[in-house]
């Protein structure tokens, strides 16, 4: 027959495991996530350059003049909101 104390404690510590087990997925969960966010930006960093070059090679025609601004603005602006 077990000694209760020691049953006891076995308890305890299996419930320590299993919080610090727990403890690791959140933060492996909170890397994950930061990496995520980390890759969102650089993405959008780089869709924004793309749009910039893109605009140059289109002429500056009266048209174009008014359809560019507009698209330069909305296209940059996604970075400074995260």
């Amino acid at each position: 027959m077990k000694h209760p104390r020691l049953y006891k404690d076995t308890k305890k510590n299996a419930h320590l495991k299993y919080q610090i087990s727990k403890t690791k997925l959140q933060i492996q969960k909170k890397r994950k996530i930061m990496e995520k966010k980390n890759n969102l930006c650089e993405r959008l960093q780089k869709f924004a350059v793309d749009v910039i070059l893109f605009l140059r090679t289109v002429k500056n025609t009266v048209e174009t003049i008014d359809m560019k601004h507009p698209r330069l603005y909305k296209d940059t602006q996604g970075n400074a909101h995260i």
